[in-house]
């Protein structure tokens, strides 16, 4: 999960690919919520898992749900469906 507020071409940013994420709008999602890539929209996390015949991917679970001091803890998963 990217944390930089912008990450330009060319230049270098922060990501995040296990651990803590703070300060997030998690106010859509409950307490728990596994969380995924969105199928639908590029870029965006969902707690519905998606049903595209395709791999899902886990990004993480809300920690704490808040509009502007929300956590999540990020531990990507790839989900094979046999």
């Amino acid at each position: 999960m990217v944390t930089s507020t912008t990450i330009a071409p060319t230049e270098y940013g922060y990501v995040t690919i296990r651990g803590h994420v703070n300060n997030m709008d998690t106010s859509a999602w409950n307490l728990n919520d596994i969380l995924y890539l969105d199928a639908a929209t590029a870029g965006m996390l969902t707690n519905i898992k998606p049903n595209t015949g395709d791999y899902d991917t886990i990004v993480g679970r809300v920690m704490l749900k808040d509009a502007t001091t929300g956590r999540i803890y990020i531990n990507i998963v790839r989900e094979y469906q046999v």
